[in-house]
Formats: C-alpha cells, structure tokens, sequence
C-alpha cells in the first residue's frame, strides 16, 4: 500500500473504530459512578488538617504573648552595624579608572585662552 491509497484511509478508520469500541466496553456504568456514595475519608482529612492549623495558630499567639518585650529588639540587628556593612568582594570592583565614576568630570574649553597673547589687528591687509 502506498501512502495516497484510498485503502490505507478506510483501514486507519476501522483501526481506530475498533478502539472506541473497545474503550466504550471498558468504561463503568455512568449510573452506577453517580449513585455510589461518596467517601468518608476525605472529609475526615479536611477536619484533620483544619484542627493542625487551629493549633498552629494557638501556639503561635501563646508563644508571641509569653516573650519577654525586650526580646524581639535583640533579634534585631542594630541600624548603624547595617550601615557600616562592607562587602567582602568589594574590593574586587575597585578598578583602573575608578575615580572616574566617582565624580563629574570638569569640561575644559576646546581652544584655550590666553590672557596675556595679544593679537595684532589688521585693516584690509595694511599692518599699522
């Protein structure tokens, strides 16, 4: 059989005829998956896990309530230790040419002036 056969078609469509005929013949009753009654074991699973939350929770409040006040401050670390933090490859971005991102480059003037040049003046090609 080649590829273009009309007969290659009709043989896919029985093929595959035959497996809906089969997977039909395998699948439950829808009446009976509709009437069955539901599990027990799930609802349980629900109230197991809301009752884990619910003591979660308490233990929580009871434990924030019995901490002494002064507590919580020293579990925070101070502002200025923040401040004064270094990196400690820091130095590996100190680079050739560095200051240069540092600062605002001055612009310098392209034709320097000069003060104390003084430039003849010329009247139609007659130097006086």
């Amino acid at each position: 059989m080649s590829p273009d056969d009309p007969g290659l078609d009709r043989e896919l469509v029985r093929r595959f005829e035959e497996l809906r005929r089969g997977d039909e013949a395998a699948a439950p009753d829808l009446g009976g998956l509709l009437g069955r009654p539901r599990r027990g074991r799930t609802s349980r699973r629900h109230l197991a896990l809301a009752a884990a939350v619910v003591v979660l929770l308490a233990a929580a409040l009871l434990l924030r309530r019995t901490a002494p006040p002064g507590s919580r401050d020293a579990l925070r670390p101070a502002a200025g230790s923040l401040a004064a933090w270094r990196s400690p490859t820091g130095s590996l971005l100190r680079t050739p040419g560095a200051e240069l991102w540092t600062r605002v480059p001055a612009l310098v003037p392209r034709v320097p002036v000069f003060a104390s040049v003084s430039v003849p003046q010329t009247t139609k090609g007659a130097v006086r």
